[in-house]
């Protein structure tokens, strides 16, 4: 396992829009300045670049093209408006394109440096990729706003069903570049704040992007006078819940689509739901941080136990915590730092939490205490070994999850803290698995006193849940005979099927 070096950007709009893309899809999933072996003859010269930002998570891919290009304010504006658009909107679409086409024909040749030296760290998951083109625009919001006046807020118009000739004779609208192509969304200096600042998950953006598509593709947004008032219908229209937030009911003999004016996006501002949001979000920011300290070990290859093991391992572990939204991170965190706090400083405790909107998913936090005498090392090493045993539990306990992830830490009065997490892909137990766990369940007194769970439900386990003195179990090598008693090694045994951070 080798540490992974990005690149921040090559200009200074670039590195904002790293900056921007790493605060929403967090450091392990955001990569500007990435490069392809096309046009290098005999091992020789620079690579190609293949964009100016990608974002893989699992089968989301982001492609962003970032353009600065100037406006000229001192000719006429039909005619800057096409010499713009050329070089800002065309020109990227193009780059987007292009891109799309290779990522989909040559997935294992992209590189993080211009020498194509070094891969790309991640496993991109192509049979089931969905790509998501954006294009970056600067430098016409003052233009806009002069020419629409009436205190036009100064983004792009949009309006998908325009020809491309009708476009040249519309100054400063957009619309759906080619029908049939991957829809490219075009953002420009006010609305890839906006967006950005509103979505900021993987989970939440990608949701709103897929939306979008769909209701313009199939037609049912007809235009919106900018990308944040699109941005407020959708939230204004439970987005963030619903599953089909653009889809309307219509009066009889009216039509089935939106039309929207301006001022979506100023109802939504001084709406009380978004204050109210924005309030509530304040813990969700916890869970950003665990991702992230996280992602930042993985980066920098300094991952103690599990070292052995690829980077795309890592990443596949703790993408199940990055999969989760705004919404699900708020009660994941709050559920987290609430049972921490309520854990004496030498017990052990652990807390289920399904995922409130991905019913495959199941989190388990455990917090175990560390003898005052105990040396660090071998403390983590008791802790994981405890979170393989919770493990093996869960899978016998909630089969009804396909992905069950823990995270092990110390009670919140401990002196010191340090993180682990184990990703467990679920599988049928067979008959010796089953008597393992039922074992270690009695034995180790582990997730006893929890009842059946649905991920429907908010979960406040009594103060009595998993409240237990630590106790230790024996330390097993990997080449060291299985404590459950089939005889095998710990790796061919409970340890053969845990992808383990």
């Amino acid at each position: 396992m080798e540490p992974i070096e990005r690149s921040s950007g090559a200009t200074k709009t670039e590195r904002y829009l790293a900056r921007l893309c790493e605060r929403t899809f967090l450091s392990l999933w955001s990569y500007p300045n990435l490069y392809t072996p096309e046009g290098r003859h005999g091992g020789s010269g620079g690579g190609k670049e293949l964009c100016d930002l990608l974002v893989v998570f699992g089968s989301d891919i982001l492609i962003f093209s970032d353009k600065d290009i100037r406006f000229n304010t001192e000719i006429d504006t039909k005619i800057a408006w096409n010499r713009w658009r050329k070089r800002a909107i065309s020109s990227s679409a193009r780059q987007l394109f292009g891109a799309e086409k290779w990522i989909r024909e040559n997935p294992t040749q992209i590189f993080l440096d211009p020498e194509c030296t070094k891969s790309f760290p991640l496993t991109l998951q192509m049979e089931n990729a969905r790509f998501h083109l954006i294009a970056v625009t600067k430098n016409t919001s003052e233009a806009a706003q002069r020419f629409f006046g009436g205190g036009s807020s100064g983004s792009l118009m949009l309006i998908p069903l325009l020809t491309d000739e009708q476009i040249s004779e519309r100054p400063f609208v957009v619309n759906d570049l080619d029908q049939t192509k991957t829809f490219v969304h075009v953002l420009d200096e006010l609305t890839l704040d906006i967006v950005f600042g509103e979505l900021d998950t993987t989970y939440d953006l990608v949701r709103y992007l897929r939306a979008k598509e769909d209701a313009i593709r199939s037609r049912r947004v007809v235009s919106a006078p900018g990308e944040e008032d699109l941005l407020a219908a959708y939230l204004l229209l439970d987005g963030l819940t619903s599953d089909t937030p653009f889809d309307i009911q219509a009066e009889p003999g009216q039509a089935h689509a939106l039309t929207l004016m301006e001022g979506f996006w100023q109802e939504y501002l001084a709406s009380p739901q978004r204050q109210a949001m924005r309030d509530a979000n304040n813990v969700a920011y916890f869970w950003d941080a665990l991702i992230e300290h996280f992602a930042v070990h993985i980066r920098t290859a300094n991952v103690g136990v599990g070292a052995d093991k690829s980077t795309a391992t890592h990443e596949q572990a703790i993408r199940l915590l990055a999969a989760e939204g705004r919404l699900s991170r708020r009660y994941l965190a709050a559920q987290f730092l609430q049972k921490m706090a309520e854990v004496p400083p030498d017990r052990r405790s652990a807390r289920v939490c399904p995922s409130p909107f991905n019913n495959a998913v199941c989190f388990i936090f455990v917090f175990y205490p560390r003898d005052t005498d105990e040396d660090y090392e071998s403390y983590r090493q008791e802790r994981m070994e405890h979170l393989q045993a919770y493990a093996i539990v869960a899978s016998y306990r909630f089969p009804q999850y396909r992905w069950i992830t823990l995270i092990g830490t110390e009670p919140i009065t401990t002196a010191g803290r340090s993180e682990d997490v184990l990703a467990v892909e679920n599988h049928p137990l067979s008959a010796d698995e089953k008597q393992m766990a039922q074992k270690i369940m009695v034995e180790d007194n582990i997730l006893n006193d929890v009842r059946n769970l649905h991920h429907t439900e908010i979960f406040a386990p009594s103060s009595s849940m998993e409240l237990n003195p630590k106790k230790h179990r024996p330390k097993v090598g990997r080449n060291q005979p299985c404590p459950c008693g089939s005889g095998k090694k710990w790796k061919k045994c409970c340890g053969a099927y845990r992808s383990n951070f």
